[in-house]
């Protein structure tokens, strides 16, 4: 019967019988139907372009993560830098005249 279709539309025989006989029952081509529900409950699949394109895309992701978090951590360490400069601002140290004078005695 469906030989039959085929050739009606085609004008030829169906010659990718082999073909069709293997890869009928792939995941690809199980979603695809005629009726909606079953189409929207099982999306196909990506193919290896699209797919190969997308890992592409999330290494150009990862670059941009990469540098805000370089970003980040220059802005910590010149925070901790003004924090160390506060700290030692008010530690006194021991002019170096005291120092001798104290070493003399």
């Amino acid at each position: 019967m469906t030989h039959d279709i085929y050739y009606n539309d085609r004008n030829a025989k169906f010659t990718m019988e082999h073909a069709w006989l293997e890869l009928r029952k792939d995941q690809k081509w199980c979603g695809s139907s005629s009726t909606k529900e079953k189409a929207e409950a099982m999306p196909r699949p990506i193919g290896v372009k699209a797919a190969k394109a997308k890992g592409r895309s999330k290494s150009k992701a990862s670059e941009e993560e990469v540098k805000s978090d370089v970003e980040v951590k220059q802005r910590r360490l010149v925070t901790q830098e003004a924090k160390t400069r506060e700290l030692f601002r008010d530690i006194k140290l021991p002019n170096r005249e005291e120092s001798k004078l104290n070493s003399v005695s």
